[in-house]
């Protein structure tokens, strides 16, 4: 008989032969997969560090948009209410006995400063909008405004030293009515802490007058609020030659009552309307 083990011996190698073929096949098959997956992981963090630049800019951009949108809201609002601020920054202030105008009260023109940066822009803007704006720097900008205002303002006149109680209240009387208001003294008893009622286009100011050498007191403010409801006007008026204490500029805000020195009684329509106006 013919010996068949050479033979089986070739088939053999040849299966062992492809059975490698095949194992290596999937080997380099598996390497590919692997590989392809590699270069798409990279691919996809490229693409998402791009992405995340990408969204970092837009945002850098819209927090600049944002903030620049803020502080030209701000400029408007100190552009609104500069007449009110340099009014609030005069009240700081007193002629002394040779005619020189002084600071008498700093520290209640920088808390000024504060509540109208917190309590009028930060109220009005947006608070997402407010919260990336500098505080300081819009500080610093009101407080330059107003004082470049203050200097090239109409000097503050210094009333005669004799001119007290009624003289001064028909003082203040002559010049609003200059600024075509209708003003009445009263008799000095049972009014309320009203001296004179100014009347134009249908609008009744309640006003105490009062002619001190020292800074008036929120007494002052409180008798003219009461005042002005007694005779239900529409606004009430402390008017002085001298300055206002913190407290007085306090009681103010919270009644409404408008705090002016004489100089200022002509601006006390515009005043008024300012406040009127949304």
């Amino acid at each position: 008989m013919p010996d068949t083990q050479p033979h089986e011996k070739i088939i053999a190698i040849r299966q062992r032969k492809a059975e490698a073929e095949q194992r290596a096949i999937k080997d380099a098959e598996l390497r590919h997969a692997k590989l392809k997956q590699q270069v798409h992981q990279a691919k996809s963090g490229q693409h998402f560090d791009k992405l995340n630049a990408r969204n970092a800019a837009t945002e850098k951009r819209t927090n600049t948009l944002a903030v620049t949108k803020g502080y030209r809201e701000a400029e408007k609002l100190i552009e609104k209410h500069k007449e009110t601020l340099l009014l609030k920054y005069r009240q700081c202030f007193r002629l002394d006995d040779y005619g020189q105008t002084i600071l008498v009260n700093e520290s209640g023109w920088i808390s000024e400063i504060e509540y109208f940066v917190n309590g009028v822009i930060g109220r009005t803007i947006q608070s997402r909008i407010f919260a990336k704006l500098d505080k300081e720097k819009l500080s610093s900008a009101i407080d330059s405004i107003i004082r470049s205002e203050f200097s090239s303002a109409i000097p503050i006149k210094k009333i005669p030293i004799d001119m007290e109680g009624v003289e001064y209240e028909r003082h203040c009387a002559n010049i609003l009515r200059d600024s075509g208001w209708t003003t009445n003294l009263t008799k000095g008893s049972g009014d309320q802490g009203v001296d004179l009622l100014a009347i134009k286009n249908n609008i009744t100011v309640a006003i105490q007058c009062k002619r001190l050498s020292k800074p008036v007191g929120n007494k002052a403010v409180q008798e003219a609020f009461a005042g002005m409801q007694f005779v239900k006007g529409n606004f009430s008026v402390v008017v002085t030659s001298s300055s206002y204490t913190p407290g007085a500029r306090e009681i103010a805000r919270e009644t409404g009552t408008f705090l002016l020195n004489d100089n200022d009684l002509p601006q006390l329509e515009s005043l008024i309307k300012q406040r009127c106006t949304p």
